[in-house]
């Protein structure tokens, strides 16, 4: 088609009938005179009376055309302004010619999991996993048993495998629980990504956006152990092995997040909200109580204009009550040493207090330099070495979590510490 939005031979079947050239290019159809162009139309015989109506209008239609003599014929790229093909223009054009696509930047491109596990669930929504029923129709001839590796209770397809397996009903009820929520799953991937997107816009819980993701993929990795491992199914393992990937992928987006690894690997409803990380980032915040399980330590030094040093320390639970405080004098200088004898002082009453036995403990501080050096023991000045190998003992010991806040979030311990010095 590159006259009109039909080509001439189908517009103009008689003519392609009677012409000598069906398959030549352009330029064999004209004479060149004078950077004029003259149509040069070979037919096999001459026309009828009743087909000159139809040549006629062919010729007015050609005549219509107007060729640059100055350039080459080029194939041109619709797709895009310039006519050149990319592969951003073609997917420009499928993105405005696809119904679906909202589904799928809503449920599955979502950046939440590695794009391999991205792409296996969007192969699973579209039924295009090789599972025993699928390679069948394939015509493989090597499948002498066509059941569920994970129940042997029925074939082996999509919808058995992820969704209606016993074994699976099962997995998905400990994360639906985490949830606090009792669930019946729809008959398909596709609806249930679309469920859990439902869930999280309902409950505001954006962890829940990584469970499908999570639990599809190690449901596919544990089939496949089972077949080509030859090994045997274990929900508690699997539900475990699930945990685990939840927290990398939660901790790999989020690395600043508070609570600590092993902490989300034993109960991942501990990011009950993205909000969090979201409120941590905006400068108009304010103090935010730990999760349930944790303690938060709030520390701060001060120091007057005279060289008298003062620290504050404060200790609230998750309801934010404050279980114990201190404003105390200090002989400590620089500043950043202030910062770090009153997270010493403060680490040693929570560990001597009886409450590590029951809680875990978050210490924040507004003085970043002081908590890059406890996170990284990187090159600290010789001052302070002592009081950061201390801190140290207790993060490797204890898991102790520590982070920095802005000095609006820590305005109690702030307040402690200039108690006395005014």
């Amino acid at each position: 088609m590159w006259l009109g939005n039909l080509s001439l031979m189908e517009e103009f079947p008689r003519i392609y009938a009677l012409a000598t050239n069906k398959v030549g290019r352009i330029a064999e159809f004209r004479i060149n005179t004078n950077n004029n162009w003259k149509w040069c139309i070979h037919l096999r015989r001459n026309l009828f009376g009743w087909e000159e109506q139809q040549w006629s209008e062919f010729m007015t239609k050609l005549s219509h055309f107007t060729a640059c003599a100055s350039g080459k014929d080029w194939v041109r790229w619709l797709g895009a302004s310039d006519g050149i093909f990319s592969i951003k223009s073609l997917r420009s054009l499928s993105r405005n010619t696809t119904d679906d696509n909202s589904f799928w930047k809503r449920c599955v491109w979502l950046g939440l999991a590695p794009p391999k596990i991205e792409i296996f669930v969007w192969q699973a929504v579209w039924g295009r996993l090789p599972v025993k029923s699928e390679l069948r129709k394939r015509g493989s001839t090597n499948l002498t048993n066509a059941c569920c590796p994970l129940c042997n209770g029925a074939p082996e397809t999509i919808r058995h495998l992820f969704i209606e397996c016993t074994q699976v009903w099962k997995l998905w009820g400990i994360f639906c629980a985490m949830a606090g929520i009792a669930m019946v799953l729809p008959g398909d991937i596709k609806s249930l990504m679309e469920s859990w997107v439902d869930l999280k816009e309902t409950l505001r819980m954006e962890w829940l956006l990584m469970v499908p993701f999570a639990v599809l993929w190690s449901i596919w990795l544990m089939r496949n152990e089972i077949i080509f491992s030859k090994k045997s199914f274990d929900g508690v393992q699997l539900s475990s092995i699930i945990k685990l990937r939840l927290t990398f992928w939660y901790k790999a987006k989020f690395p600043d997040y508070p609570i600590p690894f092993e902490a989300l690997v034993a109960d991942f409803s501990l990011v009950s909200s993205w909000a969090m990380k979201k409120v941590v980032a905006n400068p108009t915040m304010t103090w935010l109580p730990p999760p349930p399980g944790f303690l938060k330590l709030n520390t701060d030094g001060a120091m007057s204009t005279d060289l008298r040093c003062d620290i504050g320390c404060i200790l609230r639970n998750d309801k934010g009550l404050i279980l114990w405080q201190l404003s105390s004098s200090s002989e400590s200088s620089p500043p950043a040493c202030v910062e770090l004898e009153a997270m010493c002082v403060g680490l040693s009453y929570f560990y001597n207090s009886g409450w590590e036995k029951r809680f875990r403990l978050i210490l924040e501080s507004d003085c970043k330099e002081a908590v890059d050096w406890c996170k990284n023991f990187s090159s600290p000045p010789a001052q302070v070495r002592q009081k950061i190998q201390v801190i140290s003992e207790f993060v490797l010991k204890f898991g102790l979590c520590i982070r920095w806040i802005p000095r609006r979030c820590n305005i109690e311990a702030d307040s402690l510490a200039k108690k006395e010095i005014g």
